[in-house]
């Protein structure tokens, strides 16, 4: 069931507007221009200059990572123990299920080079699927990316989705998730090492056939991989612990960016996105600031 939101008639956030202020080389975090809504071991918690949803923050790492390859252990574990206060808290002080999303690489959408997720929510009990519906946003070499990685090897706890070109890795809980940075960095870099294999030999992106859907792949592959590799990727609450789902991007989309904000939220909270044209909506502001004091507690 795909939820429809109707939010403040704001502009959609753009690389242009989140980072049009700074000079070249400069970091929107680094130094923090700004309050954030918690600040502590080793994370950041931050309000969203145009939010999906009134319940819509950002998490980070204090420390300037593009992404979870370049974190350590302590980073990671700090980034995990962040999204679980956030995750455990909205469920027990708001009754709001929470998804911790973000996009990792140029490709994926990812505008701002210090790493950041976003927790948006979700209907308590109803499981975080990716919406599969979203065929403007998926990736037609996604599949392809995951069968050349799973030839070499995967992790036991690996389970592939072919109709979104999403796979997931299963913990037992955050503090399992946290121990496991060594698997993940190694699910991350393997993908993009099996990219770089089809990219090469466009033919494994047909199963091996050398005929018209090989071609078509071939084309594909020179013509719009040239901004590299990317993934989506998204933790949440699971009947059995917690799940990561990842989603490999390779393929340029020919999307504005502001429709390309609205087809991430649609492929991971399964929302459909308009502004409202009757202006802001005062109820709205009252749901985000009851949400952000709930945040600073949650800590």
């Amino acid at each position: 069931m795909i939820r429809r939101i109707i939010g403040p008639r704001w502009a959609e956030k753009s690389s242009g507007q989140a980072s049009g202020h700074l000079k070249d080389g400069e970091c929107r975090f680094c130094p923090l221009r700004e309050e954030p809504l918690v600040s502590k071991n080793g994370i950041h918690v931050l309000r969203v200059f145009y939010p999906y949803y009134p319940e819509h923050v950002m998490i980070l790492p204090q420390t300037h990572r593009k992404g979870l390859l370049e974190f350590d252990e302590t980073e990671f574990t700090q980034f995990v123990e962040g999204a679980e206060r956030l995750v455990v808290g909205a469920r027990e002080r708001t009754g709001l299920g929470i998804i911790i999303a973000a996009n990792q690489g140029v490709v994926a959408a990812q505008t701002l080079d210090h790493f950041h997720a976003h927790a948006y929510p979700v209907p308590l009990g109803e499981p975080a699927r990716i919406y599969s519906g979203n065929v403007f946003f998926r990736d037609p070499l996604s599949n392809a990316i995951i069968d050349a990685y799973m030839e070499k090897e995967a992790p036991s706890s690996f389970w592939l989705d072919r109709k979104v070109g999403g796979a997931l890795l299963l913990f037992e809980g955050f503090r399992a998730l946290a121990r496991s940075l060594g698997e993940v960095k190694e699910l991350f870099a393997g993908l993009e090492k099996a990219f770089a294999r089809i990219r090469a030999n466009p033919e494994l992106a047909c199963g091996g056939r050398k005929d018209a859907r090989a071609e078509t792949a071939r084309r594909l592959l020179l013509d719009r991989t040239g901004q590299g590799f990317g993934i989506n990727w998204m933790l949440s609450e699971d009947t059995h612990g917690v799940a990561m789902t990842i989603v490999p991007r390779a393929t340029v989309i020919s999307l504005t960016e502001r429709n390309r904000r609205i087809a991430t939220l649609e492929l991971f909270a399964q929302t459909r996105l308009s502004r409202s044209a009757d202006g802001f909506d005062s109820a709205w502001l009252e749901r985000q600031e009851r949400f952000y004091s709930e945040v600073r507690g949650m800590f």
